[in-house]
């Protein structure tokens, strides 16, 4: 499935961040920890969940497809009382929307490249937050990502 492939590219590219204290996290991904994405018993910091929900397409009949993906970091307050860790995430992730927004066609757009799709460009939408939850005890931020492109034409096959 599609989504789940651009969305597992997109965790790579976050984990390859090398962001200490957090954990990404796709909501098609399977969770290696055997709960519930991992998250909720996880000692990070701070977890940020790729999140992309199914595509819709511009039209009858052709190929162009839109994602709208979301990102949302949230960072534990217990482990964070200040927000200084907040910032510490939330700058190198607006760097890479940043990087990915200002390129129409090119490299920065390799990291959405998945078998059967081809990026075309990337918008990032308004967001939220940062938002401060006392009883979730947690700071939120969350962005919202429109990826456009096109799917590979050809024979449709179902998986089982």
């Amino acid at each position: 499935m599609i989504e789940k492939d651009i969305e597992g590219a997109l965790v790579d590219v976050f984990n390859n961040m090398n962001l200490n204290g957090l954990k990404v996290t796709g909501l098609w991904q399977p969770s290696a920890e055997g709960v519930v994405k991992g998250i909720e018993k996880s000692d990070s910091v701070a977890g940020l969940v790729v999140k992309i929900p199914p595509k819709s397409f511009d039209t009858f009949g052709i190929c162009e497809v839109q994602f709208d993906i979301q990102l949302v970091l949230t960072v534990r307050i217990e482990k964070d009382k200040s927000g200084s860790h907040l910032m510490e995430f939330v700058e190198p992730i607006n760097a890479k929307l940043e990087e990915w927004n200002l390129v129409q066609v090119g490299e920065e757009l390799d990291d959405f490249k998945v078998e059967g799709f081809y990026p075309g460009g990337v918008q990032i939408q308004a967001g939220s937050g940062p938002d401060l939850d006392r009883n979730l005890t947690t700071w939120t931020v969350q962005w919202n990502v429109t990826l456009r492109g096109t799917l590979e034409h050809g024979e449709t096959t179902v998986e089982e």
